[in-house]
């Protein structure tokens, strides 16, 4: 089992609908590579979380990242997981008004952790309380 978490920065437009529209093809495709997680998209900025077998999340995570409508700029793997955070979400997409304040407060936790591996000091440890801290607050929300 392996999880990815990364950002990126949109290289061209994208609105609500064609978010939307992204999160609904890559579900069902990770529906048959077992691979599941989230979608987040606010203005320009995309924060996804993959999870699944190991060599399905590689292979994904390399199409991902060659896709030439976005740029990673973040990028961390996550190996320690032994079963599934996200067992139902083959690729959620969380809205930002599903955002509450102590979530907000979270993912700026990451992306400030994100900050300061351009610094080449990412704290790892630190990232992954940070994200698990998210993913325990995503879990308990109601999801549209």
């Amino acid at each position: 089992m392996k999880g990815i978490a990364y950002r990126s920065i949109a290289l061209e437009p994208f609105d609500e609908e064609a978010v939307a529209l992204l999160a609904e093809q890559s579900a069902f495709k990770n529906a048959n590579l077992e691979i599941t997680g989230y979608l987040y998209f606010d203005s320009s900025k995309f924060f996804q979380y993959l999870e699944g077998p190991v060599d399905k999340v590689n292979a994904l995570y390399h199409l991902i990242a060659c896709d030439p409508r976005h740029k990673i700029t973040h990028q961390v793997e996550i190996t320690e997981n032994t079963k599934p955070l996200f067992p139902h979400w083959h690729m959620c997409y969380l809205k930002k008004p599903c955002f509450g304040k102590n979530i907000q407060k979270s993912e700026n936790e990451i992306l400030k952790i994100f900050q300061a591996a351009d610094d080449q000091c990412l704290d790892k440890r630190q990232f992954e309380q940070a994200l698990h801290d998210l993913h325990y607050q995503i879990r308990h929300l109601e999801v549209a």
